[in-house]
């Protein structure tokens, strides 16, 4: 995965109507005011497991920071940065160290449509078509 894509998931979206996506973009700029923040890394990992991983990522410690309720759900959820993909099948992620810590300046509400990402405040701008985030 190139560099230029990587991006931080705080939760994931299934298909939004322009109404819900409307919600969650404002909700999106509410919880802004707990930026910046300090973000940590520990390990290598996968979804859904480590040993049967089809996404590779580097989970997060997020230090003083809650997503908001309105953005919870009752699934457990990592937030992560996705490094990569396995392409054939699942594979194996060894759980190496990886010690690392950066300050992520501001949340954006992201699109991800086949590989190719645009910022929702645009996509909002440009249509009001259903969408899938990330």
């Amino acid at each position: 995965m190139k560099s230029e894509r990587y991006h931080i998931t705080f939760r994931y979206f299934d298909e939004l109507n322009a109404g819900e996506l409307s919600t969650v973009l404002d909700l999106t700029e509410k919880f802004a005011n707990q930026f910046p923040i300090r973000c940590q890394t520990n390990m290598y990992s996968g979804f859904p497991s480590s040993q049967r991983a089809r996404v590779i990522i580097v989970p997060l410690v997020l230090e003083e920071f809650s997503l908001p309720s309105e953005l919870r759900t009752k699934k457990p959820f990592v937030p992560h940065v996705t490094v990569g993909y396995a392409r054939q099948g699942r594979v194996t992620v060894p759980q190496h160290p990886v010690q690392s810590s950066f300050i992520l300046e501001k949340p954006v509400l992201v699109h991800s449509e086949k590989g190719t990402y645009t910022l929702v405040r645009e996509k909002v701008a440009n249509s009001n078509c259903v969408t899938k985030n990330s």
